[in-house]
């Protein structure tokens, strides 16, 4: 989780600086005119993307979290209770007309 968050701070601070930047190299001056022009907030845009992604993926190869993915079976399915649901709900003729109408669209 400290990657995801280092990554979306850290891409939120370069794709400012590279916005900002982008604005002062193409015109000179920063003004709402050079920061909405599409060069400088392309550079941004492509700065968060990029570096958030790299950011969270050195993070990744550097501290490794080593999750056990077989711990997801030991969570309770909503689809494995029928809590809340009445007789009715549970009727196969109406719960294949159900499936039948959401197939269709």
């Amino acid at each position: 989780a400290s990657g995801a968050v280092a990554a979306a701070w850290g891409g939120m601070v370069l794709a400012m600086v590279t916005w900002v930047s982008a604005a002062q190299a193409t015109s000179g001056k920063v003004n709402i005119e050079s920061l909405g022009t599409l060069e400088a907030m392309m550079s941004g845009n492509l700065v968060a993307l990029i570096s958030s992604g790299v950011i969270h993926w050195s993070h990744s190869k550097l501290y490794p979290q080593n999750y056990d993915w077989n711990t997801m079976r030991d969570i309770a399915l909503l689809d494995e209770t029928t809590s809340g649901l009445t007789a009715e709900d549970l009727d196969p003729a109406m719960l294949d007309e159900a499936s039948k109408w959401v197939k269709k669209f």
